[in-house]
């Protein structure tokens, strides 16, 4: 098993490529809509912090947050977002009640 550990990072293009090579082959499809708005969003500056994590599992395969990280890779700018290493699966993450 491995250590969960969470760190606040900045994640900048390059970064971000770096992560989404190890991305899971069970990640939902990609939005392009979705990234659009993102981008936008962070070229804007109007990316806020809100709690959610980027996710990896103990190998550093990307389990959660591809949509944000193909975001920074379109606007060309860096963001800033907590990042969590060593995340064992994605199977018990948000089952409580539909919001």
């Amino acid at each position: 098993m491995h250590k969960l550990e969470i760190t606040v990072e900045k994640i900048t293009p390059k970064l971000a490529e770096k992560y989404l090579e190890n991305n899971v082959d069970n990640n939902r499809p990609i939005s392009d809509r979705h990234v659009a708005l993102l981008a936008r969003d962070m070229k804007a500056g109007n990316w806020a912090r809100n709690g959610e994590t980027i996710k990896l599992n103990g190998t550093g395969a990307l389990l959660d947050g591809q949509h944000r990280l193909w975001a920074c890779v379109e606007a060309g700018v860096p963001f800033t977002t907590a990042v969590a290493r060593g995340v064992p699966s994605l199977e018990d993450v948000d089952r409580g009640r539909p919001r």
